[in-house]
C-alpha cells in the first residue's frame, strides 16, 4: 500500500497539468480501459509513462496463511477466496473415550482397541464441537464399534455400529456436527474408497447409500439410483444380512438373484408361526405351462447312489426325500385330503383306509403274491373282494360283470388256468395246512372239480374177488367195480355238513336192480352181481357244505 500511495505522490508533483490549475479544475475523465497514457516519476529524470493495467498488476496483494489453510494473490476489485480446508490430522487411540476429538477439526481417528467396546464422543453442538465440527472415524479391528454420543444423536439415532475391518481396509464413517437433523445431531456422510458406504439422510426418514461395494447398516430402507448394480458382499464364515426388523425389506431381491454359494436360513426356536420362505404368486394365462416355482436342475455328472433331490426332516431323521432316480421315500403314511390315507406301517403291507373310517389291509407275504387282509395271525379278519354294485334306489338296474382273466400266451403257447383252492383241515396241529385245487378252469375250457385225495373203497366193491379202483375226488369219480360185486361203499376223504346232491350212473349195460343211496360220508351201491362194472357219480354240496 506504501509503494501505491508514493506512486500517486509522484504523479501530482510531475505532471504538468497540476502547474496550471488544481484537481478540482479538471474535467471528470471517463472508465479507465487499462491502456491509457499516466505519466510518471520512476527513481529519476525523465520523466516516463505507465497504464491502469500495469498499477493493477503491481498493487496485487499475497496473502499468506497459516494452520493449514491456503493462500495466494488478490487483485483489487476480485473476490478473494481462502481455503479453510485442513490437512487430514492421524490419530489412533485404543479408548473408548473419544474426548480429545474436538482439538482435532478434520482429524482421521483409528479404533484400535481389539474388542467389541463402546467409543464416546460428546455430543454435537457442545464445547469444541460446534455445528460445522467433524471428523472421520476408522476400525481397523475385528470387532463391530458401536459409537455413542454423550448427548443428542447421531445419524438421528440414540448410536451408530461401525461395521468390523481390516488394518488394510477399515471401516471408516465421517460424522459433522449438527449437519442433517439438527445442532444436537452427528450427520453421516460418506468416506469415499473407505470398505462402509456411510448412510445418508433419506426422504423417508430412512438411508440410502450414495456408492457402491461397500458394506452398509440400514436403519429402515435402502434406496438406489442408477443403471449400476449394487453388490452387497458379506464377509464371514457364514456370512449373513441382518435386518434391524422384522418388518424390514431388501427391495432389491424384487429382481431375478442368482446364488452361487450354499444359503442357510437359520430360524433358530421360534414360539409363533414363521415361513422361513413363503412363495406366493398368480398364474393368469391359459396359453402358459408354468414351472414350478420351486424349481431345482442338477447335473449329475456323478454322485453316490443314496444321493438326494429333496431331503425333509424333523430331528434329524428323513421323512420325506426324493432321490436322484425319482424314487420317493417317505413316512408310513400318505394321508389324501378328504379321500382317505395310504398307510405302510403294516409288515410287508399297506393298510388303505377311507375317509368315513373303513380300512383294508393289502400285504405281500411273498414274491408275486398279494395277500388280502394283515399279515397271517392267530385270528385273521375275513376279507370281501368284489365289484361295485347298483346303488339302492336304482329300480330294475342290472349289475355289472366281473371278469377274472388268466395270462394270456401267444401261438400254440397255452394260456394261464384260473385256479381256485383252498386247505383243508388237516389232523391236529399248529402248522398250517396245505392249498388243495377245488375248481380249476383251465385253458382248454374244461372245469376240473377237486384235485384232492379219492374217497376210499369198501370191501364188499370187491366181493367176488378180484380187485376194484377209483379215480376222481369227492365232487367226482369213476369205481370199477371187482368179480360178482353186489354192493360198493364209496367213503368220502373229508366228509360233507349235509348229505350232497349226487348222480350214480352205470357205464354199458345197467345191471339188474341198480340202487344207492346217500349220506354225508359215503355212497352205498348195490347191484346184481356183476364183474367190472363201471360205475360214474357225481356230488355237490348243499348249501352250508
Amino acid at each position: 500500500m506504501k509503494h501505491i500511495l508514493a506512486l500517486i505522490a509522484s504523479l501530482g508533483l510531475l505532471s504538468p497539468a497540476y502547474a496550471d490549475g488544481t484537481i478540482d479544475t479538471l474535467s471528470a475523465g471517463a472508465a479507465l480501459g487499462g491502456t491509457e497514457q499516466i505519466p510518471m516519476f520512476q527513481t529519476a529524470n525523465p520523466a516516463v509513462t505507465t497504464t491502469p493495467n500495469a498499477i493493477k498488476t503491481f498493487a496485487g496483494t499475497t496473502i499468506t496463511t497459516s494452520g493449514g489453510a491456503s493462500g495466494g494473490t488478490c487483485n483489487p476489485g476480485t473476490t478473494c477466496a481462502i481455503s479453510t480446508q485442513l490437512p487430514p490430522v492421524t490419530l489412533t487411540t485404543a479408548s473408548p473415550a473419544l474426548s480429545a476429538a474436538g482439538s482435532n477439526l478434520g482429524a482421521v481417528i483409528y479404533l484400535t482397541n481389539a474388542s467389541a467396546d463402546a467409543p464416546t464422543i460428546p455430543g454435537a453442538g457442545t464445547a469444541n464441537y460446534p455445528a460445522g465440527w467433524y471428523t472421520t472415524i476408522c476400525n481397523p479391528a475385528a470387532f463391530a464399534k458401536t459409537i455413542t454420543p454423550g448427548a443428542g444423536t447421531i445419524g438421528n439415532a440414540a448410536t451408530y455400529s461401525l461395521a468390523a475391518g481390516t488394518n488394510a481396509a477399515p471401516s471408516c464413517i465421517r460424522i459433522q456436527s449438527g449437519s442433517n437433523n439438527g445442532t444436537s445431531d452427528y450427520g453421516l456422510s460418506e468416506v469415499p474408497g473407505s470398505t462402509i458406504a456411510t448412510p445418508v439422510s433419506g426422504a423417508n426418514g430412512g438411508t440410502g447409500v450414495a456408492n457402491t461395494g461397500s458394506t452398509i447398516t440400514l436403519g429402515a430402507s435402502l434406496t438406489t439410483t442408477g443403471a449400476g448394480a449394487v453388490t452387497l458382499a458379506f464377509p464371514g464364515s457364514p456370512a449373513t444380512f441382518t435386518l434391524p426388523a422384522g418388518t424390514d425389506t431388501l427391495a432389491g431381491l424384487g429382481t431375478t438373484q442368482s446364488f452361487t454359494a450354499p444359503q442357510t436360513f437359520a430360524l433358530g426356536t421360534i414360539t409363533t408361526n414363521v415361513k422361513a420362505i413363503n412363495i406366493t404368486g398368480t398364474w393368469n394365462n391359459a396359453g402358459t405351462t408354468f414351472d414350478a416355482p420351486l424349481f431345482m436342475n442338477i447335473t449329475n455328472t456323478a454322485s453316490a447312489a443314496s444321493s438326494l433331490l429333496q431331503d425333509l426332516q424333523i430331528g434329524g431323521t428323513t421323512e420325506f426325500s426324493v432321490d436322484k432316480g425319482g424314487n420317493v421315500n417317505m413316512g408310513p403314511t400318505i394321508q389324501f385330503i378328504g379321500r382317505g390315507s395310504i398307510a405302510g406301517g403294516e409288515v410287508n403291507g399297506f393298510l388303505f383306509s377311507s375317509n368315513i373310517g373303513n380300512g383294508a389291509f393289502l400285504t405281500i407275504p411273498a414274491a408275486n403274491t398279494f395277500q388280502f387282509g394283515a399279515a397271517d395271525s392267530s385270528s385273521p379278519t375275513a376279507q370281501v373282494f368284489e365289484t361295485s354294485n347298483v346303488v339302492t334306489g336304482a329300480s330294475n338296474t342290472p349289475g355289472v360283470n366281473w371278469t377274472i382273466r388268466g395270462s394270456q400266451g401267444t401261438g400254440t403257447g397255452a394260456g394261464g388256468n384260473i385256479i381256485l383252492s383252498n386247505a383243508p383241515a388237516g389232523t391236529t396241529g399248529t402248522s398250517q395246512n396245505a392249498e388243495v385245487q377245488n375248481i380249476v378252469l383251465d385253458q382248454q375250457l374244461h372245469v376240473r372239480v377237486g384235485a384232492g385225495t379219492a374217497p376210499s373203497l369198501g370191501a364188499s366193491c370187491a366181493q367176488g374177488g378180484g380187485s376194484a379202483t377209483i379215480i376222481g375226488t369227492d365232487q367226482a369219480g369213476l369205481v370199477t367195480a371187482g368179480t360178482l360185486a353186489t354192493s360198493c361203499t364209496v367213503t368220502f376223504n373229508i366228509a360233507y355238513t349235509s348229505a350232497p346232491f349226487c348222480v350214480v350212473t352205470w357205464q354199458g349195460t345197467v345191471p339188474a336192480t341198480p340202487t344207492y343211496s346217500v349220506t354225508n360220508t359215503a355212497i352205498t351201491i348195490t347191484q346184481a352181481g356183476t364183474t367190472g362194472d363201471k360205475i360214474n357219480y357225481i356230488c355237490m354240496a348243499q348249501n352250508g357244505g
